[in-house]
């Protein structure tokens, strides 16, 4: 496996109120002295337990605002704390245990913010925690040249959830390893088969073995959301899905995180600032910062701007303080990416 070093485009300059309101109840409040994030701010059974999603949500920011120092507290806990004997990292640990499962999505956004982190900051540690965590997500993560959800510690998925698939990952992986092209080009088809006809949504899994989508009546907005954000980072657009979610913000005010497959209709009344931030990143990479406004300034709406309150600055419930990290790490990936394009609300 070639160690060259890949160049990098991106700059993400500008900083907002609100984006720095998030980072310091992220840093402040929802980190722990390791360097972990918390799953949620509200101390309840798990709330304190680290999950790898949020450690490459988090290295991925700091790459993002060109903070090696952020971005290496992360690196190093993720070393210290949650890599398994197999090379790959743990979906959940806790302060004593840690879970023997993986799953296929969370290591290939570690793997990406390595391989960026590599480049970017130039330390071969990033490169070579890459080159083994890769290593056995081809081994222990893919079956028959599929990308598949996870390895619990003995025996590997039967099925894919097309929100896993990150095709910029795979690719990315393959100027590296040529034989990831393979996984890359199998993955791409499940997701572009994946459409629904008639619809602007995509199922939610594929089975292997059966060679069957799922067949759900209803789908997940966040689960769509990010399989769209997938195929967007590889330059495969579908504008029926993007004129859906102008039309829902435009018409409803709002979107949902449910929708009839047979109607479109909404299933579900709850908003999330997941799928707002995901939505709003997707926007960007369509060039509709129109949409990207809408859709941030929804988001704003679900922030804690009361001074008073222990969750000041986040994004999650005032009254039961429920803040959860993939909430607001999602806020602060997309007030980043468009914070030089963002016109706020008058009543915001």
């Amino acid at each position: 496996m070639n160690s060259k070093r890949l160049s990098f485009e991106y700059d993400y300059p500008c900083e907002t109120l609100d984006e720095k309101l998030v980072r310091e109840f992220v840093e402040k409040k929802l980190t722990s002295e390791y360097g972990g994030i918390f799953t949620n701010y509200k101390m309840e059974f798990g709330s304190r337990d680290v999950l790898s999603e949020s450690e490459g949500l988090s290295m991925l920011y700091y790459l993002y605002i060109k903070d090696e120092a952020g971005y290496r507290r992360h690196y190093e806990f993720v070393m210290d704390k949650m890599m398994l004997k197999n090379n790959l990292v743990s979906w959940r640990v806790g302060e004593d245990y840690k879970y023997t499962s993986s799953a296929s999505i969370d290591d290939l956004r570690i793997i990406r913010a390595l391989l960026i982190g590599y480049s970017v900051f130039g330390d071969k540690e990033y490169f070579n925690l890459a080159k083994r965590i890769i290593a056995s997500v081809k081994k222990y993560e893919c079956r028959n040249g599929f990308l598949v959800d996870y390895y619990d510690g003995y025996t590997k998925s039967g099925t894919i959830t097309l929100s896993y698939i990150d095709l910029y990952t795979m690719n990315l992986i393959s100027n590296y390893e040529l034989s990831f092209k393979s996984i890359y080009e199998n993955s791409r088809w499940v997701l572009e088969n994946g459409k629904i006809e008639g619809t602007p949504f995509f199922r939610n899994r594929y089975n292997l073995r059966t060679k069957q989508y799922s067949s759900e009546y209803k789908v997940d907005m966040l689960q769509n959301a990010i399989v769209v954000e997938h195929l967007a980072e590889d330059n495969i657009f579908y504008m029926d899905f993007i004129k859906f979610i102008k039309s829902e913000i435009e018409k409803k005010g709002a979107v949902y995180s449910e929708y009839y497959i047979r109607d479109l209709k909404p299933a579900s009344r709850i908003e999330s600032t997941a799928i707002y931030a995901t939505l709003a990143r997707v926007a960007l990479y369509y060039r509709d910062v129109d949409l990207y406004n809408m859709l941030i300034n929804r988001m704003l709406k679900l922030q804690c701007k009361n001074r008073l309150s222990p969750i000041y600055g986040a994004f999650g419930n005032e009254a039961n303080l429920y803040a959860h990290s993939f909430d607001n790490l999602n806020a602060l990936l997309a007030l980043r990416m468009g914070g030089c394009y963002i016109v706020k609300e008058d009543n915001n």
